[in-house]
């Protein structure tokens, strides 16, 4: 019947055509493609129920897309190779919860795999024997998506705990070990055998529950951020131990410096140093040293300690150092002890040394004492100047 159908057709329509015919071949014709289409959706809907029926969970989404995806299937164009693959296929490659028949297959190069089934997707879809991969697949081809339905169902019926475990929703905060759990479980479902064709096919469906690939690179993603943020927790921990243990160093030194007994300071540059000492002591009980400074503006001192901490210490062993009324006198002392040292030591550089390096003394410590002071000694090295000018 459906040769005759199809050589009326065929034939040229004339005036002598008995309209009965013609209306007999547009009643018949549209039944060739659904007795076709039936093939499809009948064999692959029994798939779905015998998978339902060993205990898989429910597969009415995949059921509806499968139907969808046959329908697209008849609409094609196909050759006598591509009609009698995609026959052999619905007879041999019914899917289970351990895979398909024939698809533990061997590897090619770069690791790639090829199963009987696989080999018959590639027929149907016309690629090249010689093809490790099925070439362009697209998501609107109706036979990739069949193939990938049929091997989205038996992925999804061969570990619904393990798929259930491996989807669960994962975040930095996800505690470390059920992310390795995940992980595992991930990679696990990889193992589903597949070759490389029915993956590809099944990836593209969009019937999977999950790529198990893809998640697995996600959570890696999240383990490695988690463990990249531990470690610069615990290096910012050491720094801040680090930076804590270099403070009250610093100020153990400082204090040693601002108490020097002013008897033992002999020129002006040591009043100097301790009086500097004693006002960096005094900076770094307020948070505001110029070390400090620089850790902070380097990154060596964490944000939030830095935050926590503006205007104190790092350590509070720094305050113990020694008194701090003590220092703030001392401020004020040195600064004494200083001008004297200059008034006192002027003297001798200027008989000793000459004008010169009398007028050297006086422009490294200027502003260091009183304006009238200077000016006098301003005179005296320009009278001492002008006496050895005159010797000359």
């Amino acid at each position: 019947m459906a040769r005759r159908v199809d050589r009326a057709i065929r034939g040229p329509l004339n005036q002598e055509t008995p309209m009965f015919h013609l209306l007999a071949m547009l009643a018949f014709a549209p039944r060739v493609a659904q007795a076709s289409d039936s093939l499809c959706d009948k064999t692959t809907t029994e798939w779905i129920q015998t998978l339902e029926s060993g205990g898989c969970p429910p597969l009415g989404r995949l059921a509806t897309k499968m139907k969808t995806a046959c329908q697209d299937v008849e609409m094609a164009s196909w050759d006598r190779d591509q009609k009698t693959a995609r026959k052999r296929f619905l007879a041999d490659c019914e899917p289970t919860a351990k895979g398909f028949p024939g698809v533990i297959a061997p590897t090619l190069e770069e690791g790639l795999t090829i199963s009987h089934c696989g080999r018959l997707v590639q027929r149907v879809r016309g690629d090249s024997p010689e093809a490790s991969l099925p070439e362009d697949l697209a998501p609107d081809n109706g036979f990739d998506r069949v193939m990938g339905i049929v091997a989205a169902a038996g992925f999804a019926c061969s570990a619904p705990p393990a798929i259930d475990t491996c989807i669960q929703r994962t975040s930095v905060h996800t505690a470390t070990d059920q992310l390795l759990v995940q992980e595992q479980t991930c990679q696990e479902l990889q193992g589903y055998p597949l070759d490389t064709t029915m993956w590809a096919v099944a990836l593209l469906s969009g019937a999977m529950p999950t790529d198990p690939f893809t998640r697995k690179e996600e959570i890696r993603a999240i383990i490695d951020d988690k463990v990249a943020q531990q470690e610069k927790r615990q290096a910012e921990a050491v720094a801040f131990q680090k930076a804590r243990t270099d403070e009250l160093t610093r100020a153990t030194s400082l204090a040693a410096d601002c108490l020097v007994p002013p008897p033992n300071m002999h020129e002006p540059d040591q009043a100097g140093r301790a009086r500097t000492a004693c006002e960096s002591l005094l900076s770094l009980w307020r948070g505001d040293d110029p070390e400090r400074r620089s850790l902070e503006a380097a990154g060596a001192i964490p944000i939030k300690h830095a935050t926590t901490l503006a205007g104190k210490v790092l350590n509070s062993k720094s305050l113990q150092v020694t008194d701090r009324a003590r220092v703030e006198e001392r401020v004020s002392m040195l600064k004494t002890h200083q001008e004297h040292l200059i008034k006192k030591n002027f003297a001798g550089v200027l008989d000793e040394e000459g004008a010169a390096a009398a007028q050297a003394f006086l422009t490294k410590y200027a502003g260091l004492v009183d304006s009238a002071w200077s000016q006098d000694a301003q005179d005296r090295v320009t009278d001492r100047a002008k006496k050895e000018a005159d010797k000359k």
